[in-house]
């Protein structure tokens, strides 16, 4: 019986070490969709407000859109830690790229959110 116990235990036990490491990788890879998906989210809205032009909206699309392609070619035989953080840093870049591209000067429309007369 103590035998059974302790079996039971250390199984108990192991299961208990490697449960954490199934749980990180599944972290990891919630952060980068999610990151992701926040950056969609992002340029969707500048898209929305006007606060991107066009020919910003497709490029930032383009570079949304390639960055999925290198994910999905990375993850199909597991991301490494060093794929990992090359992609995190990708989605930085792209971060700042969004950033800057939200907070200049180009618009769709004026400060009073109307289109100006020649876009129509």
């Amino acid at each position: 019986m103590k035998r059974l116990l302790s079996i039971a235990a250390v199984a108990l036990v192991t299961s208990g070490f490697f449960a954490p490491a199934a749980n990180a990788q599944n972290i990891w890879n919630n952060n980068i969709n999610m990151s992701q998906s926040q950056l969609q989210a992002r340029v969707n809205m500048g898209i929305r407000t006007g606060a991107l032009t066009r020919r910003e909206a497709n490029d930032l699309q383009f570079k949304l859109n390639r960055f999925a392609d290198i994910e999905r070619s990375m993850r199909r035989h597991g991301l490494s830690f060093r794929e990992r953080n090359s992609l995190n840093a990708q989605l930085s870049k792209l971060s700042v790229e969004i950033n800057r591209q939200l907070s200049d000067t180009d618009r769709k429309w004026n400060r009073n959110h109307k289109r100006p007369y020649w876009y129509r």
